[in-house]
């Protein structure tokens, strides 16, 4: 077994606090505090699990009266640790032979192409609109938008190079292909912002805007102009339900937001009506007026 050091809790924390809300953050630690202490208490030294170690983790769990809803958060807390250490086999092993904790999908919080539109009208700042478009056009991440680089736009193909982290010492990159006014809108930007090779950057133009500061903005925001509390992350929501809505399948929605499709479940909650509906029209009235037709 691998015994865990502190600087790889020390780097995962760093990551996370980057990357995750306050709330995701507190949860996340809270979580792995847990598994630490159990962990150590069982095997005298905190090691990093094998899968049968992460299924006695959670029976213990089970035991001391944690609902299902909760041993779920604090597995996806352990797997988010492991994959950021590369440990994706023993995750995939445990998927494969252990018992994961279930939480039912909860329908998500989504804003309307409208509100999205009112939320970058009403923006203090070019630079504020382009941050709400491409939150919304890219489905991103505010790690994504964050991390964006000025070589990353294409001026000429109207494409967006977009970095994904995936674990430590590797990441992905996606091209994304731009409409017409999101590209026209980073290109005013890029005349005035501030000179910097980030494309949003922060106070110091050597270091890029940080998530905090794009979670203010927000809020800000949407308290002003929708007298709600809006994150970004409610945004990548607003995308992907609203390409669910539009008939796209779960697969093409997982790429186009670059998401797993178990993750991308969560914007498909249409109504038994909705789905109904949508199935009969497209399916079998087509088929009847064609049939009347002959």
């Amino acid at each position: 077994m691998i015994e865990i050091k502190h600087q790889d809790v020390e780097d995962w924390i760093n990551f996370i606090a980057m990357n995750y809300s306050g709330q995701t953050f507190y949860t996340y630690v809270s979580a792995f505090k847990n598994y630490f202490k159990w962990v150590s208490d069982r095997y005298g030294k905190a090691y990093f699990p094998n899968w049968r170690m992460i299924q006695q983790w959670l029976d213990t769990l089970k035991a001391n009266g944690f609902s299902d809803m909760s041993r779920h958060t604090y597995y996806r807390a352990l797997k988010n640790f492991l994959k950021y250490h590369g440990f994706d086999d023993v995750i995939a092993e445990f998927e494969k032979r252990g018992v994961v904790p279930r939480a039912r999908i909860t329908r998500t919080e989504t804003l309307t192409p409208k509100q999205i539109e009112e939320l970058i009208k009403k923006a203090d700042s070019i630079r504020d609109k382009l941050i709400i478009r491409l939150l919304f056009v890219c489905g991103l991440r505010i790690s994504e938008l964050v991390n964006l680089k000025l070589s990353d736009y294409d001026p000429k193909n109207k494409t967006l190079r977009i970095l994904v982290k995936k674990k430590r010492g590797g990441v992905e990159y996606y091209t994304h292909k731009l409409d017409y006014l999101t590209a026209k809108m980073i290109e005013a930007w890029i005349k005035i912002k501030p000179e910097s090779p980030w494309l949003f950057p922060g106070r110091n133009p050597s270091k890029p805007l940080t998530p905090r500061m794009v979670r203010y903005i927000l809020a800000d925001l949407g308290r002003r102009v929708l007298k709600k509390h809006i994150w970004p992350h409610v945004i990548r929501h607003s995308v992907g339900s609203l390409l669910a809505k539009k008939g796209y399948p779960a697969q093409y929605i997982a790429i186009y937001i670059r998401d797993t499709l178990p993750a991308t479940e969560r914007y498909i909650h249409l109504s038994p009506e909705e789905i109904t509906t949508k199935i009969v029209k497209e399916m079998f009235e087509k088929s009847q007026e064609e049939e009347r037709s002959e």
